[in-house]
């Protein structure tokens, strides 16, 4: 590890699975694209239909960023959160 890797703060990251409404998925994911502590959005096939990776100061943070685009993202139905822990 470099000293900069050393030095560096640890950030909080987590991996969002997302379930969307029917038809709103562009809509929803452009909305999380906006939000600055989100790095990442991918729509996927499956039971989930997006995924989106948060990135934050802490656990808390990431949790104030979940919640909040939970009650505000209209079509954004439900999430599970993954925490990154290494």
């Amino acid at each position: 590890m470099s000293n900069s890797e050393e030095s560096a703060p640890k950030r909080s990251m987590a991996y969002v699975l997302l379930n969307i409404s029917p038809g709103e998925e562009n809509e929803v994911m452009s909305q999380l694209r906006n939000i600055p502590n989100v790095t990442e959005t991918y729509q996927v096939y499956g039971v989930y239909d997006g995924v989106a990776k948060v990135e934050a100061e802490s656990v808390a943070k990431i949790k104030y960023v979940v919640d909040t685009a939970r009650q505000n993202i209209k079509g954004l139905k439900n999430t599970l959160t993954m925490m990154i822990v290494e």
